[in-house]
């Protein structure tokens, strides 16, 4: 029912204000991401022959309408399924007392973000800002995007982002594991892949 107040003219063009308000708030609302959705693992090779993956526990993230992407992770969360070399991890390798978080920076275009048929895949090949330890190192990504509703999209790695522990100034770190653990060789790439769940 029109209220008494208004013009049937006037009461349309108040429902197609709103509706165009309620609109624009959701296209201009940032992307969050769904950590409890979301991975995020790295793999490690001992001796040239044992693979292993771990995880981190607890990061968070979110896209900017403008398509400014960040991923913050806590380094402290790491997890190995053993509990000495988790804490091991946390003092040599990621000196969580003076750097305990990890950041990911990339753009994603804005294209990109518009909302798609639930199911639509798209290939993006981008740059990414990686900060570990005080250092940012820049790699070339490649990521799949997954839309699963108009507002819900998954960001997974199109293939492993390969991390070489020298471009972070970690290899003696590195090393001071493979030495406690009496371990003959442990690779210095390691490849990190993710399945990042983003919602508005």
């Amino acid at each position: 029912m029109v209220p008494p107040t208004l013009t049937l003219g006037q009461y349309m063009r108040f429902l197609l204000l709103t509706c165009f308000s309620l609109l624009s708030l959701n296209v201009f609302a940032d992307w969050t991401l769904d950590s409890q959705k979301s991975e995020l693992t790295f793999n490690t090779t001992k001796n040239a022959a044992v693979t292993e993956t771990h995880h981190f526990s607890d990061f968070n993230g979110s896209i900017k309408p403008d398509g400014t992407a960040q991923l913050t992770i806590n380094t402290a969360t790491v997890q190995t399924n053993i509990d000495k070399r988790d804490q091991r991890l946390r003092d040599l390798f990621f000196k969580v007392a003076n750097f305990p978080e990890s950041n990911i920076r990339l753009s994603i275009p804005k294209d990109i973000l518009t909302a798609q048929k639930a199911g639509t895949q798209k290939l993006l090949e981008t740059n990414a800002q990686i900060s570990l330890v005080g250092k940012t190192v820049n790699k070339a990504v490649t990521l799949n995007v997954t839309y699963i509703a108009k507002d819900q999209v998954e960001v997974s790695s199109g293939m492993a982002v390969v991390l070489d522990v020298k471009e972070f100034g970690l290899l003696a770190g590195l090393n001071k594991l493979k030495n406690l653990a009496g371990l003959k060789s442990i690779d210095e790439t390691v490849p990190v892949s993710f399945k990042l769940i983003f919602t508005k």
